[in-house]
């Protein structure tokens, strides 16, 4: 059987208690907890005084839990198939949205902008046309650059100049990590020089329960959402890497974590007021939390996009 979706969140902060699911295959049904439905359109309906928590949803037939198989073929590899069971995973959780309107540039390497949207954060994804005009870019609060866009983006080199202008007006600019090769050039990608850090093994945090401690009481780390260590806690593969290894006195580090036996290391994410704007760099994976629905992932990126409070 396959499910599609696989993964869902549902945020309280919102009235919406429903997400649609397709479950295909003979026989096969959601087997849902007490309380939730599945509607004939395919509307997964949840109670609305619903806790937060992570559920399992099993597509079951005639008593068993279904599977799914990807099969796998390359010239360079045997053929093989990978089977895992089919299910649902629904996030249930609580984050405060800001009032913003976020434009994300991606290259296909991340969804960031989809679960943005999950949870109710009125986004839109900006096409090569919009990188060259700065009507489309004034109509947003937020410019979100996915993992390694600068290099797999046409035109977006091009456009850093007009994107550190709007910054400068008062734009929030927020960029998700990037490899130096990424045509990543700290003294004209982001708007004060950042460096990010190489080789990699030296500027990252593979421990993913590594101790993450709060140096700087910046709002970043307190609206809309107040981050604390339970934010930190199920994160999956680990922390982060490419971590900046040396920025300009205008960024500020507001946290520092290390692997075991190392020395603390600060540049995993970064603020810079720039004129009336902003801007966030951050190392840590965060997309990669999303996928795996972890909630502080979705709070700290509600975090990010926020407007400049002064």
């Amino acid at each position: 059987a396959e499910v599609s979706p696989r993964a869902a969140v549902v945020n309280l902060a919102h009235d919406t208690r429903e997400v649609s699911v397709r479950v295909s295959g003979k026989d096969a049904q959601l087997q849902v907890p007490d309380g939730w439905r599945v509607a004939q359109d395919g509307t997964l309906q949840m109670p609305a005084d619903i806790k937060p928590g992570l559920f399992r949803l099993p597509a079951i037939a005639k008593g068993a839990q279904c599977h799914s198989i990807q099969r796998i073929a390359y010239d360079h590899v045997a053929p093989t198939a990978d089977i895992t069971p089919a299910e649902m995973r629904v996030r249930v959780l609580d984050v405060a949205v800001p009032d913003v309107r976020v434009g994300y540039i991606g290259a296909g390497n991340d969804r960031v902008d989809y679960w943005l949207g999950e949870i109710g954060v009125d986004v839109t994804a900006l096409g090569d046309f919009d990188l060259n005009s700065p009507e489309t870019l004034s109509q947003f609060d937020t410019i979100i650059i996915g993992i390694f866009a600068m290099r797999f983006r046409d035109g977006l080199l091009d456009a850093m100049p007009m994107i550190h202008d709007w910054c400068n007006g008062g734009g929030t600019l927020v960029t998700l990590y990037h490899r130096p090769w990424d045509n990543w050039d700290p003294d004209t990608v982001p708007p004060r020089r950042l460096v990010v850090g190489q080789p990699s093994l030296r500027w990252r945090v593979t421990d993913q329960a590594a101790e993450v401690r709060h140096i700087s009481d910046h709002p970043v780390l307190n609206a809309p959402n107040q981050i604390g260590q339970r934010d930190w806690d199920n994160w999956v593969k680990e922390r982060g890497l490419y971590f900046a290894s040396d920025w300009d006195a205008a960024y500020q580090p507001l946290i520092e974590m290390a692997d075991p036996g190392e020395d603390p290391q600060q540049g995993a994410l970064l603020v810079a007021d720039i004129g009336a704007g902003r801007h966030v760099h951050t190392s840590l994976i965060l997309h990669h939390q999303m996928e795996h629905l972890v909630p502080g992932a979705f709070r700290l990126m509600a975090n990010l996009i926020a407007k400049r409070s002064d």
